[in-house]
């Protein structure tokens, strides 16, 4: 059981031992191995015979038609709430201890090297199915590593990680599996050396196994870690195996695994958590029992039924679409049933069930069906209305926020080890308008020297309407001027009239940026906002004064701020005409003001 004694190299065969404490652990745990089955099974109306690499496969397509979920709450539900709460993108903010301006720069730039790193990796969109991923299963899991000198995310099935029952009582545990089936020949390319040893695996097809007439070829690889024990232990260790041979076996220095979960609800106690489908299964399996009676009671009763005596002489011919058909009967008059086929209470009880679904999940049949309440029109009382059905998705926000944080704690540790390997390892950020390229030795900064925070990408509404509608709001309380009100808008269409109207804004901006990050001087021109730029310098001046920016930088700033005085006061004293010149011709500009080229 404990692999990461053992010794190094083929006397430990640690191979042996990663095997059989997976196979312990798979045993034990095969009550999750069959709940996630079915959880994926009620989720993406297919009955599929496993979630393995081996058992992935559609059963008998008679049997799947006749069991199909024909009313799928479980997908509506999670749909819906994969779309409401993923909307948002949060984004890392590096925040100082009490630093200098040069530490405060590095905090800025770092800031960007994330936001460059998840762009580059699309952590958001695998971060979308890894949250699916938590709602339906019991967990979801992202797994980081280096790849071709980048850093890379792939998200991770839920039933490749395992974990002891014992060891992971309170959440966290010491040591972790991960079980995947790799194509052969992309094994050898992975690790050549180890070439012979790769073709000699054996497949590892599971039991009951549907795909014994593939021809892929893959081969079982298991990949293990253990952290140290402690801050001064040794025993840390990472092996990637096959059935056969050791294929990596190296210390693992890491305080964490390579990994960032998601839980939609965390259990009391253990480490995996509990998805939404099972907290709804059982109504789901209800509503499918209603609709079951249903559909058959509609196929037995559905047709009208005409009661007779037994020995009338009822005439089946009368029984047609004929227009005014005269029908005789003898003896007793033939009695038509026009009952329901179907009692009212079983439609009661299915819309019963239905609504508590969705309040177990805390969202309203409306925003799964996209539709706005009645007497919903005003902006305020649509954002009032969404604000109170997000309160029951506090906690499951800060889920959703915590694995942002803990992806960039994980992209950090994998920029330091690729910086090892390369001094110059650099990454592409990007604004609205400009792509920057930053090396992480301008932003590798002592993590006991900054905090970090999560925040949205945007606050405003994501609607058009809503934008427009908070910002008016906003102008008219006086929070914000009509600059930043236009600039908070930013909508696509209106983005070249927007530039020029913020233009003058963005130049003093730029100016200021460039006097404190490169110390570069550009001087006032009467063609710029000069009273804005005042404005602007002064406020930048004395933040980083008090920031502790270095002399030059400030002696540069108020260099501007005295010519940009000395410009407007020139530009609104009058010239007085020298002795003996004449009064200006008609057509030419008026003494004291200058002409424009």
């Amino acid at each position: 059981k404990y692999w990461w004694k053992s010794d190094k190299g083929s006397e430990g065969r640690i191979y042996e031992k990663v095997f059989n404490v997976i196979r312990f652990i798979a045993a034990n745990q095969n009550y999750r191995e069959l709940d996630n089955l079915r959880h994926l099974r009620l989720y993406g109306n297919l009955n599929i015979l496993g979630v393995s690499a081996w058992q992935y496969s559609r059963a008998g397509a008679d049997f799947s038609r006749t069991n199909r979920v024909t009313y799928n709450i479980i997908k509506s539900m999670c749909d819906t709430l994969q779309a409401k709460i993923c909307k948002n993108k949060p984004r890392p903010l590096f925040l100082t201890l009490g630093g200098d301006f040069a530490l405060k720069q590095k905090a800025k730039k770092l800031t960007k090297f994330i936001s460059g790193v998840f762009d580059e990796m699309d952590l958001y969109e695998i971060g979308q199915q890894v949250f699916l991923d938590c709602m339906v299963f019991d967990i979801g899991v992202c797994k980081f590593y280096t790849e071709d000198s980048r850093i890379r995310c792939e998200r991770v099935f839920p039933d490749e990680l395992k974990v002891d029952d014992v060891e992971s009582t309170y959440g966290a545990p010491k040591t972790m599996y991960q079980t995947k089936y790799v194509i052969r020949d992309v094994l050898i390319e992975m690790f050549p050396e180890f070439k012979d040893q790769i073709e000699r695996a054996q497949v590892n097809k599971v039991k009951y196994s549907s795909s014994t007439a593939s021809d892929c070829d893959m081969v079982q690889v298991n990949e293990a870690w253990h952290l140290a024990s402690g801050p001064d232990a040794k025993d840390g260790r990472h092996v990637i195996c096959i059935d056969n041979v050791d294929l990596l076996d190296e210390d693992w220095t890491s305080k964490t695994f390579p990994f960032c979960f998601m839980r939609w609800s965390n259990r009391l106690r253990g480490f995996y958590g509990q998805g939404l489908a099972e907290q709804t299964i059982g109504i789901q399996i209800e509503i499918n029992k209603l609709l079951r009676t249903i559909q058959t009671s509609m196929h037995l009763c559905s047709v009208p039924r005409f009661w007779i005596e037994n020995g009338s002489k009822g005439v089946k011919q009368h029984l047609n679409n004929e227009i005014g058909n005269l029908c005789t009967y003898t003896g007793t008059r033939p009695l038509l049933d026009n009952s329901n086929a179907v009692p009212t209470e079983l439609f009661s009880h299915l819309d019963t069930l239905t609504q508590r679904a969705f309040q177990m999940a805390g969202i309203s049949e409306l925003s799964a069906q996209s539709k706005k309440p009645a007497g919903l029109d005003s902006g305020v009382a649509l954002r009032e209305y969404n604000d109170i059905e997000t309160e029951r998705f506090v906690m499951t926000g800060m889920q959703y926020e915590k694995f942002y944080i803990d992806a960039a704690k994980l992209c950090i540790e994998k920029a330091k080890e690729l910086a090892k390997q390369d001094s110059g390892f650099k990454v592409l950020a990007k604004d609205k308008r400009h792509i920057e390229e930053i090396n992480w030795a301008d932003v590798n900064i002592d993590e006991n020297k900054y905090l970090m925070q999560i925040f949205p990408t945007s606050m405003l509404p994501h609607t058009p309407a809503g934008k427009l509608q908070q910002v008016q709001e906003m102008l008219q309380a006086g929070f914000i001027g009509r600059d930043e009100g236009i600039r908070l808008l930013d909508f696509p269409d209106l983005e070249s009239a927007l530039s020029d109207i913020t233009a003058s804004a963005e130049d003093i901006e730029m100016t200021i940026e460039k006097i404190l990050d490169k110390g570069e001087y550009y001087a006032p021109e009467s063609y710029q906002d000069l009273e804005l730029g005042i404005k602007k310098f002064q406020s930048a001046y004395l933040r980083s004064k008090i920031d502790g920016v270095p002399e030059e930088k400030l002696e540069l700033m108020r260099r501007w701020m005295e010519e940009a005085d000395t410009a407007i006061d020139s530009l609104q004293q009058p010239e007085m005409p020298a002795m003996g010149s004449q009064p200006p011709r008609l057509g030419e500009p008026p003494l004291g003001r200058p002409q424009l080229p």
